[in-house]
């Protein structure tokens, strides 16, 4: 199976301020497999309005959306609907990345040499 992955690539010495949070705009390099996109993003906008400003922009299908992926940094989901400066593990340079969500599973079927079918 195919697994089609977004990398999005922070890149800022001081993304959030002295305090922790602002209103400054910063760069956010998203990797695709088509390319990468330059987003200006603000601290305060969370990965879901990054996600939608995406779609908008034709960067991310619309059937990429919440309920087809996640966000994750360091192997661990990210939430989506706070600010970006909320986030303590995204510092300057992390790298998120897009995954898709990996839902349900299958049945195998296996016929054996005697003719039975033995679910796996």
């Amino acid at each position: 199976m195919l697994h089609r992955t977004l990398t999005l690539i922070l890149f800022s010495s001081s993304i959030l301020g002295s305090h922790g949070h602002g209103q400054s705009a910063f760069p956010i390099f998203v990797k695709t497999l088509k390319g990468t996109v330059n987003l200006e993003v603000n601290s305060d906008e969370t990965l879901s309005q990054i996600r939608r400003t995406l779609v908008d922009d034709g960067d991310l299908p619309s059937c990429g959306g919440k309920r087809w992926s996640r966000f994750s940094l360091c192997g661990g989901t990210l939430r989506e609907d706070i600010p970006i400066h909320r986030l303590k593990r995204i510092t300057p340079d992390a790298i998120l990345e897009l995954l898709p969500i990996q839902r349900g599973g299958m049945q195998l079927f296996v016929k054996t040499l005697d003719g039975k079918t033995v679910t796996v």
